[in-house]
């Protein structure tokens, strides 16, 4: 056997080798063992992402105006859902429909006895939010 044949065989198991080692590592990393692991960070890494491109595109509209409040409290929130004193900076929500979210439109927004805006209670309101 000649020199450059010995050369050329050593090349050639070395390169085994490594595409070998190559494909261990890979189906290492890929493996069943791996796979749930991978899947559920892929998973949570889009629903952060969404979450907080839905807070983004909320945080925007800069709250809804408001649907007729009593004196000194504001309806807020993407769905309308939510009463509050109109001395703050209007509430955003994070824009899911929630199909509750229906009673509120023939609520009313008021300052309730303690001092503060909100739902006032009717048992319309009650009968309707019982139903979810």
């Amino acid at each position: 056997m000649t020199t450059n044949s010995k050369i050329r065989i050593k090349e050639e198991v070395d390169h085994d080798v490594s595409q070998k080692k190559q494909v261990s590592l890979v189906q290492g990393v890929f493996s069943h063992k791996y796979a749930s692991f991978f899947v559920t960070l892929i998973l949570m890494l889009f629903v952060f992402g969404s979450s907080f491109f839905i807070a983004y595109q909320s945080g925007k509209q800069k709250g809804t105006p408001p649907l007729e409040p009593s004196v000194g409290c504001i309806i807020s929130g993407c769905n309308n859902e939510i009463c509050q004193d109109a001395n703050t900076e209007p509430a955003t929500s994070i824009c899911i429909y929630d199909p509750k979210y229906e009673c509120f439109k023939s609520a009313k927004c008021e300052r309730q006895e303690a001092g503060e805006c909100a739902w006032t209670q009717t048992e319309e309101l009650k009968s309707c939010l019982s139903k979810y």
